[in-house]
């Protein structure tokens, strides 16, 4: 068996459990608990690590409430282990990866991942309101698509996906050198 990457086996992360509703439909569960087989997430904690990187992206972070937990040794033990390390690691200007080097260091990185997923939470639930009755892989498409396309793209795409206007001229497409695009 693999040395843990943390001192402490037993510690916890929490995530918001007021948005279990959303973590059971980004897992294709419906409110009973049962599988409905059109999940885009297997456990809880995909779902989480992408709240988290939403939180990231968005630079959103919130306090965790109404809490429920995963244990830090089923992070490690499914290879999320290292994502309670790099987000958190990710938001800061510099990297201190002294916070790698002790306890303290380690509740502080959790704490801050958490603080992110459930900001993460929060952008998915407002998300989740306006998005209407769609699979959660349609879902996370266009939440991703809100999060790297720049807004003006997204204002000219039709349903499908695809821009409305296409450019006519290499100047309005912003090429100033046609030998420029390849």
């Amino acid at each position: 068996m693999l040395n843990s990457i943390f001192s402490k086996s037993t510690q916890r992360v929490y995530y918001p459990g007021s948005y279990e509703p959303l973590i059971n439909y980004l897992q294709g569960k419906r409110g009973d608990g049962q599988d409905e087989k059109n999940g885009l997430f297997s456990t809880i904690m995909e779902v989480m690590a992408f709240a988290a990187c939403v939180g990231l992206k968005t630079n959103k972070k919130a306090d965790v409430t109404d809490r429920k937990d995963i244990n830090v040794s089923i992070f490690e033990g499914n290879g999320y282990g290292p994502l309670l390390f790099f987000i958190p690691l990710a938001s800061r200007e510099e990297a201190d990866f002294y916070l790698l080097r002790n306890g303290e260091g380690e509740e502080t990185c959790i704490k801050d991942f958490q603080s992110y997923a459930a900001g993460g939470f929060y952008i998915l639930s407002e998300k989740w309101k306006v998005a209407g009755l769609v699979t959660p892989d349609v879902f996370v498409e266009e939440v991703i698509r809100s999060l790297t396309v720049p807004s003006h793209v997204i204002n000219d795409m039709d349903a499908s996906g695809f821009t409305n206007s296409v450019p006519s001229t290499p100047e309005t497409a912003g090429i100033s050198d046609p030998d420029d695009i390849f």
